[in-house]
């Protein structure tokens, strides 16, 4: 399920589709280039049922003082900088929020790339099953699977005896090898 309208770009710097780096498919949004003081902001609105708003980033800043900045709903829930990428979540109660990504740089000093990415942000609801394997997308994403590859519920990855939906379904985790 689609977890946005359109994007708007706010700052005076603009985030745009580049192909540099992504963590799912072949492009993600950054900033093209950004001088020294300078946020390039960007944020939706929307409406969402309670569920599950996650999506991955990538930073290559001076550590500490240029940063990737998540505001959902004005409260900060996520501020990177330094080389790292990873995965974030966070749980949304039914409603319009507003999700805003922010790349805060300092007035010196470039470290890096100088640069932020994002990709695959979704939205999913707790409860669904785009594959309808029986294990919820959440459940899927989160552990690495395909929620679009119904095969993938018989899987045993971490080799224990119990399929992928056995380990959804008693709410075990599954280890990687």
């Amino acid at each position: 399920q689609s977890a946005g309208t359109s994007l708007e770009n706010k700052g005076g710097v603009d985030w745009n589709i580049n192909t540099d780096w992504s963590s799912h498919g072949e492009q993600s949004l950054s900033i093209a280039e950004i001088g020294f003081g300078q946020t390039a902001s960007a944020s939706y609105t929307n409406y969402f049922e309670a569920g599950e708003l996650s999506f991955d980033y990538r930073v290559s800043t001076e550590y500490v003082y240029d940063y990737l900045l998540v505001i959902v709903d004005n409260k900060i829930v996520l501020k990177k900088s330094g080389v790292e990428q990873g995965s974030f979540s966070i749980a949304v109660d039914k409603g319009v929020h507003t999700v805003a990504f922010h790349y805060v740089t300092d007035s010196s000093v470039t470290a890096f790339e100088d640069r932020v990415w994002i990709d695959f942000v979704a939205f999913q609801a707790p409860d669904y099953d785009s594959d309808q394997d029986g294990i919820t997308d959440v459940w899927e994403i989160k552990h690495g699977f395909n929620e679009l590859d119904a095969t993938d519920a018989a899987l045993d990855p971490d080799v224990d005896g119990l399929s992928n939906l056995q380990e959804f379904q008693n709410e075990y985790c599954v280890h990687e090898l």
